[in-house]
């Protein structure tokens, strides 16, 4: 089944007004550049990307990019950046429903894990979700915003920055035994030593404790 059918459908039963307009509006070529992106497997595309297969100029392309925006169907994580809108979070940022996208998208090129306070939410360690992102990299980047949420960065040594990282949705994060290490280590990052409690109680037997001493 074409997701062009299904997002107009999911999006008009939803209530989601500006992708059902968008929709029914004629926004047929959008419609189906997410469709083409989503049927190779690309959640995650560039600029360049999507002129190629659209064929028109970086005018056009640029503006048909910020109504596709606009109605929902992506989200610019970067400048250049795009990723396609998941099923059901139509509208959505991406790092609303999945940070670890929008953080694959954005420091695609750059060394980079996931921390802190972030990693323990992406851990499911947290009552209330992590407002701003957190990333460690090796490089030094400018803090701002990443699709709609604040980014902080914090500058480490690439002798460790890979230390205790996983693989997660296209991006790296520190696994559950360093998430847990590091909080400890700078409390101030994640919300204080409450936080810290909290995160060392919902891991319970699932931390190694090997990789803890």
């Amino acid at each position: 089944m074409k997701i062009v059918a299904f997002f107009t459908k999911t999006a008009i039963l939803a209530g989601s007004s500006s992708y059902g307009d968008y929709a029914m509006k004629g926004g047929n070529t959008g419609l189906a550049l997410a469709d083409g992106l989503v049927a190779d497997g690309k959640s995650l595309f560039t600029f360049e990307e999507a002129r190629s297969r659209l064929g028109k100029s970086r005018a056009a392309t640029g503006n048909l990019l910020r109504r596709m925006q606009d109605a929902g169907l992506v989200d610019r994580v970067r400048q250049g950046r795009y990723a396609v809108r998941e099923l059901g979070v139509l509208g959505t940022p991406s790092a609303a429903e999945g940070t670890a996208l929008a953080v694959a998208a954005a420091l695609a090129d750059v060394p980079h894990r996931m921390a802190y306070r972030t990693a323990l939410d992406e851990h499911g360690l947290l009552t209330h979700p992590a407002r701003t992102i957190q990333v460690a990299s090796s490089r030094r980047l400018r803090a701002g915003a990443l699709s709609g949420r604040s980014l902080r960065v914090i500058h480490e040594s690439p002798r460790i920055l890979d230390i205790g990282a996983v693989d997660w949705d296209g991006s790296r994060v520190s696994d559950l035994e360093r998430s847990l290490l590091e909080a400890a280590k700078r409390p101030n990052l994640v919300g204080g030593v409450a936080v810290l409690a909290e995160a060392l109680a919902a891991a319970g037997r699932r931390a190694d404790i090997d990789k803890l001493m």
